[in-house]
């Protein structure tokens, strides 16, 4: 579309303008109209042709307010976390800019180092080994060998390309190294002990000799597919008798009623799993009678006062020990596993060992409150001068006893006649 057209120069912004005064051009250039006057047009001149494109809605009478909202000018804070990225730059707000500036401060070692877990684990150390490794921490694998004293970091053509490419990759094409693990820090080693100190305590520990067999452990053979096989051939079934026995060797290795769920379930499954114990199907009263024989020798065996609380810690985790027992060997890292070995621990009885734990709560704190509101009936009879009879608690209709004798009765049923 051809229209008169001519090219002027305004003086204030320094920038040709188009207005329809003019159709003459010199040489093939793109007119763009200054954003003051608002032109929504684009001149394109090509081969001593001119058209006129018109980019976006049209535009607007010359005389028509202007309804947009005036922009809010931004802050001085706001302005400064504007940041221009791109493929190959970042730009630093002030505050972020301001702290790379302040000298390092080493963070608290609660915060580089998570908390110890419940797993637990068995690692054999012998003090004739070579490397660093001692009774109060390991250092294995690639480092066994290794100057581990401080030392000043080492220039970066110094470093060996494999160290770099797995510090920057973490993925699975890491150099594998021999051990799992690169070192033990001594707040995570619970104990350590001889197997000869232990060969012993189980040798005078009354039936451990029998159960445990360490005679058996010493022949050849794979342990999952021979070994265990051999063990589970004397149908040992976990009684009371055994759990106590259990009970003393955990003390052995380190547990204690302060230590945790995980840590006394890990242990206890580490044996009853290990040794292929037969775990038979029980009732809740059963079971609750083999927990309590493990509990007591913790109870027993401590130097201090045991609460209420630890004893119920102890029971719910060797319960929940037995329960693990029951299945695959690692279900804990395999959901597979861990949904099969809840099957199985429905059929021995112990699907949910904390309601077990509940239940057992619960009727303790029962029998504590009846007793404990006799006895307080008891003493206000004395001390309003009645005679006192025998006292007598029994489970009987409370409702009943309301109406006939007018006696009082507790929340739960029971009637106290005195």
């Amino acid at each position: 579309m051809d229209c008169p057209c001519a090219l002027v120069t305004p003086e204030k912004h320094g920038k040709r303008a188009l207005t329809p005064e003019s159709d003459t051009a010199e040489g093939d250039e793109i007119i763009v109209s200054t954003p003051q006057k608002r032109r929504r047009e684009v001149l394109v001149r090509e081969l001593q042709e001119v058209s006129v494109l018109r980019v976006g809605p049209p535009r607007a009478t010359r005389n028509a307010p202007n309804t947009a909202a005036p922009r809010t000018p931004l802050s001085k804070s706001a302005a400064s976390r504007r940041s221009l990225k791109t493929s190959c730059s970042d730009f630093l707000a002030d505050s972020p800019r301001d702290r790379a500036q302040e000298p390092y401060v080493a963070p608290p070692d609660s915060v580089v180092h998570l908390p110890l877990g419940d797993g637990l684990f068995f690692r054999f150390w012998s003090e004739y080994s070579h490397g660093y490794n001692s009774p109060t921490g390991f250092v294995a694998g690639k480092y066994t060998v290794c100057n581990i004293t401080w030392a000043e970091p080492p220039s970066v053509a110094s470093i060996d390309p494999a160290e770099f490419w797995n510090h920057i990759n973490p993925a699975e094409d890491r150099t594998v190294w021999p051990s799992p693990f690169i070192s033990v820090p001594a707040k995570a080693i619970l104990h350590t002990f001889k197997l000869s100190d232990m060969a012993t305590f189980v040798s005078n520990t009354p039936g451990m000799a029998e159960a445990l067999r360490l005679n058996d452990l010493m022949m050849r053979g794979n342990f999952r597919s021979t070994v265990r096989e051999v063990l589970g051939s004397a149908r040992i079934q976990l009684d009371a008798r055994l759990a106590a026995g259990l009970a003393k060797l955990c003390m052995f290795v380190g547990l204690s009623t302060k230590s945790s769920i995980g840590n006394l379930s890990n242990m206890v499954c580490d044996f009853v799993k290990g040794w292929n114990f037969v775990l038979e199907n029980k009732d809740s009263d059963l079971w609750q009678e083999v927990a309590d024989a493990f509990v007591h020798v913790f109870v027993v065996a401590s130097e201090r006062p045991v609460s209420f609380s630890d004893q119920l810690k102890v029971q719910h985790g060797f319960l929940d020990g037995v329960r693990w027992a029951s299945g695959d060997f690692n279900a804990w890292y395999k959901p597979c596993l861990a949904i099969k070995m809840q099957g199985k621990a429905t059929k021995i009885g112990l699907d949910d060992p904390a309601a077990l734990v509940l239940a057992n709560v619960e009727q303790e704190i029962r029998s504590t409150r009846s007793q404990t509101r006799a006895h307080r009936r008891a003493h206000d009879r004395i001390l309003r001068g009645e005679p006192t009879r025998a006292l007598e608690v029994e489970e009987v209709d409370p409702e009943r006893v309301l109406l006939e004798s007018g006696g009082d009765s507790d929340d739960d049923g029971s009637v106290y006649e005195l």
